[in-house]
């Protein structure tokens, strides 16, 4: 992250990169190992605000991803470069660009879809800032499209649960709606 930073500040001197870590202990670790490099770190959990020289806003609080989702236009699914991924929907609804890495795991069906409609990117760690660099270029339309995946995802989904539950509960999926 911090190297996809560097890169794209050359050109995007007022970006800012906000990093959400899974576990929000690990948060005065990764904003020691941002600042050994050089860069400018703002941690929520300290009630640190972000200013004109911050360069990355750590992130480590818990129950605001979707806050984050809905502020950045570019989204990396993080997980996906050495363990096994997270869901891309959550970014996606909520009009977040889709970047992962090469290991999303049980995700890879939700990702092919994705892929092919133009929602998601599956991008190697050395181009992610090439990558982002791309999204942030296009004028919002990978975020509109992966929001608008997520539309059609969800748009059958009572009706995929109804059936499934029927042979269970005994319910007529065009009954209980």
């Amino acid at each position: 992250m911090a190297a996809a930073h560097r890169r794209l500040a050359g050109t995007r001197p007022k970006l800012l990169t906000i990093i959400v870590p899974r576990h929000p202990e690990r948060g005065p670790a990764i904003a020691a190992e941002l600042t050994r490099t050089g860069l400018a770190v703002a941690r929520r959990s300290a009630g640190e605000a972000i200013e004109e020289a911050t360069q990355i806003y750590l992130a480590d609080s818990m129950g605001e991803l979707g806050l984050f989702y809905r502020l950045a236009p570019v989204t990396l699914v993080a997980g996906s470069y050495r363990w096994q991924g997270h869901n891309p929907i959550e970014p996606a609804q909520l009009g977040a660009a889709v970047l992962s890495g090469p290991q999303v795991g049980s995700f890879q069906a939700i990702y092919d879809r994705m892929i092919a409609a133009g929602a998601a990117l599956i991008v190697e760690e050395g181009k992610l800032g090439a990558a982002v660099d791309q999204l942030l270029a296009d004028g919002g339309a990978a975020g509109e499209r992966a929001r608008a995946f997520a539309g059609r995802e969800a748009a059958g989904i009572k009706q995929r649960i109804l059936l499934a539950l029927e042979p269970v509960v005994g319910l007529r999926g065009d009954a209980a709606a």
